[in-house]
């Protein structure tokens, strides 16, 4: 509650700010400062304890109003400070804002945002001083539109641009590894493109790039081998996959706090762990009789065995959970080159991996193909 009022407050302050911007007399500084201001309350709001509680439809209010008020004062600063270094972070915010429209030219007003959001994003990858954080947030937003699994628009060539300007410009991103992933994941019905790809990140000077590359290469040899886990689950029993030869075996790698959209650019593009176990149910209530087995991977921490469980419970999940609290250390995590999570494996009846992350549609028709149904 405390953070909610304070974001209104902020909202408040902030739409006081561009009023008081429209005078003459106001200042740049005054303008920036007030932008700053209102991205820290917003950024603050949506990284505390109570936001993870908050009703989903309250987040949303909350989210689609301060990207109204970041779309609007935004143009108004690039408008009125258009060589102005302090620009950058109102691009940024831009880039990141998860708008919604409705209405009856909502469709209009939707394409005409994308579009907008574009030409940012083009702007600032081309842009010789562009912050690291713009260039980080249009790089983000590029691959995501233009690789991300379920993407509307595909568009590797234009994903790869973002994603060497990104190595080019902010070397050393901690956002490097996720994207690149995003990326390989799409590129990876070119088995030659994916193998080079990942041969020259595995040339990088990134440390995370470079383990990425590995584990990927890693993983494409143990399409050769059959997967080999063993643990006991949260409820006790010992699970051995050697013990499931003969069926499909599905590996989802997940976690509890895999569910809520966060902040920044991963405000538009929300990681569907949670969202996706009803999908998998119906699968297992579809072909478990036939054969399949599914088996959860947490990538919590230690702490988190409890919000486990819970969730468990809740979600009436059949099949085994492994747990160990070592969170993205996790031994098979690691093994396996998952990053990021939701991360799936399919193995065959001989154990061995013959998919990684399938699209929905191709994951089902994998499984009837195994099981030959």
């Amino acid at each position: 509650m405390k953070s909610n009022r304070a974001l209104f407050a902020a909202v408040t302050i902030f739409s006081a700010a561009c009023s008081f911007a429209q005078s003459p007399a106001a200042s740049g500084d005054r303008t920036f400062a007030e932008f700053d201001a209102f991205i820290a309350a917003r950024d603050r709001q949506m990284r505390s304890e109570s936001w993870r509680t908050t009703p989903s439809a309250k987040r949303e209010r909350i989210t689609f109003a301060s990207a109204e008020q970041i779309a609007t004062q935004g143009e108004r600063i690039l408008a009125e400070f258009p060589s102005d270094p302090r620009r950058w972070e109102a691009i940024r915010a831009m880039v990141s804002a998860r708008r919604a429209f409705d209405g009856a030219d909502a469709a209009a007003r939707q394409t005409a945002w994308e579009k907008r959001v574009a030409e940012l994003c083009t702007l600032t990858l081309a842009a010789a001083d562009a912050s690291p954080a713009a260039i980080e947030a249009a790089a983000g937003h590029e691959v995501m539109t233009h690789a991300f699994r379920s993407t509307r628009t595909p568009d590797l060539p234009r994903a790869l641009r973002a994603l060497e300007r990104l190595a080019d410009k902010v070397p050393a991103s901690n956002r490097r590894e996720v994207l690149e992933s995003v990326y390989l994941d799409a590129l990876k019905t070119d088995e030659a493109a994916y193998v080079a790809r990942l041969q020259q990140l595995g040339r990088d000077n990134d440390k995370g790039v470079v383990t990425l590359a590995k584990n990927r290469l890693n993983t494409l040899a143990l399409k050769t081998t059959p997967v080999e886990l063993k643990f006991p689950d949260l409820d006790g029993r010992e699970i051995d996959l050697a013990k499931y030869r003969g069926k499909v075996v599905l590996l989802d790698f997940w976690a509890t706090w895999c569910a809520p959209c966060m902040v920044d650019f991963w405000a538009t593009w929300c990681v569907p762990c949670i969202e996706g176990i009803p999908k998998l149910k119906t699968l297992y209530a579809r072909y478990h009789d036939q054969g399949l087995e599914i088996v959860n991977i947490s990538v919590d921490n230690a702490n988190a065995r409890p919000a486990l469980e819970k969730l468990v419970a809740k979600l009436e999940i059949p099949w085994p959970q492994f747990f160990d609290g070592e969170a993205h250390a996790t031994e098979y995590a690691v093994r396996y080159g998952v990053q990021p999570i939701p991360h799936v494996l399919l193995a065959g009846p001989d154990g061995k991996i013959v998919a990684v992350n399938p699209t929905p549609e191709k994951l089902e028709a994998e499984i009837k193909r195994l099981l030959k149904l």
